[in-house]
């Protein structure tokens, strides 16, 4: 997971974890702030740095196991950026 994480750091401008592995991620990263255990803190700092996103054109890795359903975080990263427009 680490690996991942420093590999994540070479090609994204900003990644977020979230899961059971989300700290091995995020310390191979380089960033422990983009760590998190719940979706609701993800999508919770996702909003509140989504205005810095919308300025200039980003990459941004959202990772986190299947189960987790990220797709909701995907969704309100979304709604977020088309509201900042």
């Amino acid at each position: 997971h680490r690996a991942l994480g420093e590999q994540c750091r070479a090609c994204t401008d900003a990644a977020f974890f979230c899961g059971v592995n989300h700290a091995d991620f995020a310390a191979g990263y380089g960033r422990n702030d983009t760590a998190f255990a719940e979706q609701a803190d993800l999508i919770a700092a996702l909003n509140s740095q989504a205005e810095a996103f919308a300025a200039q054109p980003h990459v941004i890795l959202v990772k986190g196991s299947r189960g987790l359903h990220m797709e909701h975080v995907y969704d309100a990263l979304a709604a977020q950026l088309t509201q900042n427009e």
